[in-house]
């Protein structure tokens, strides 16, 4: 029956999905991080372009949980399955639930829809 879900296969799709994601977020933080930059802690004060850079980064990072969960149930259900696939991303970021949690419920969102 496992052979059938093919959990290898949704996990690599939510995986090639998430990458971009990773490298563009990482390279945001890198370059903001080597100009100097902090994460903005209050936006109605001044900031500068490094500060925005790497504050961009960590939200991209943020969403990495959701993208690999909307992900993973779009690889299940299609295109059904990409909105209720990153709201329980939202989800299991929310409750702290972390990457795993993502997938797990990509996966159960996924089955469920289709």
């Amino acid at each position: 029956m496992l052979k059938k879900l093919q959990l290898k296969k949704h996990a690599m799709t939510g995986i090639s999905y998430m990458l971009p994601l990773v490298v563009t977020a990482g390279l945001l933080i890198a370059i903001g991080n080597l100009s100097g930059g902090s994460v903005i802690q209050n936006y109605k004060e001044v900031y500068s372009i490094a500060d925005a850079l790497v504050s961009l980064g960590v939200f991209g990072m943020g969403l990495i949980v959701p993208v690999i969960a909307g992900a993973i149930s779009y690889s299940i259900a299609d295109r059904p399955g990409i909105a209720p696939g990153l709201m329980m991303g939202l989800i299991a970021n929310a409750i702290g639930a972390g990457f795993l949690g993502g997938m797990l419920g990509g996966y159960i969102v996924g089955y469920k829809t289709r």
